[in-house]
């Protein structure tokens, strides 16, 4: 049984924790490798092979699995406007 001088922090927990969930969900979705990596295999086969390098070079690896997570996400936009 719940002890009613309790229910008032138990609600402020509830509704922190539903903030949280809330605010989360209108974040920016976390991109994949796999996504990055179909979008520049497309851009390749379309004849952007050199500008497609240049990209991964331009993040400071030689190979796609070289880039970390957190740059996915702007190296996918930059991916698609090529």
């Amino acid at each position: 049984m719940v002890d009613l001088k309790d229910l008032p922090q138990m609600l402020r927990d509830a509704a922190d924790a539903l903030e949280a969930i809330q605010s989360g969900q209108t974040e920016e979705k976390a991109v994949s490798l796999e996504a990055v990596r179909a979008v520049l295999v497309r851009k390749s086969t379309e004849g952007k092979r050199e500008a497609v390098k240049a990209l991964i070079t331009k993040y400071g690896a030689d190979r796609l699995s070289d880039i970390p997570q957190d740059a996915y996400a702007a190296m996918l936009k930059e991916a698609e406007e090529l």
